[in-house]
């Protein structure tokens, strides 16, 4: 695989953990220029956006990783069912009650 400095490493962090907080603000200054009822509808995707960053980065780079760590098929398997139950109770956030 590509060997990565430090100096990338640590620069890719910073973009990775900058993007986030500078999207929210530079979003939250649009609502002021949008309507109520576009904003909300525009932040449902932003939302979508954030969430499937963070997927990404805990699927294909941590993922693998624990895969690679935990050798033998019950390490992986275990590994595997982690995920899955994990998955499965973070869904489940969606049936609670709560308010907007």
């Amino acid at each position: 695989g590509r060997s990565w400095r430090t100096a990338a490493v640590l620069k890719s962090m910073l973009v990775f953990s900058l993007s986030s907080p500078l999207a929210a603000v530079g979003f939250y200054a649009i609502k002021f220029l949008v309507s109520e009822s576009d904003f909300e509808k525009m932040i449902s995707w932003v939302m979508l956006f954030s969430a499937g960053s963070i997927l990404y980065v805990g699927f294909f780079h941590m993922y693998p990783e624990a895969l690679e760590v935990n050798q033998g098929k019950a390490a992986r398997k275990q590994v595997v069912c982690t995920v899955a139950a994990g998955s499965f109770f973070a869904s489940m956030f969606a049936f609670v009650p709560h308010d907007h």
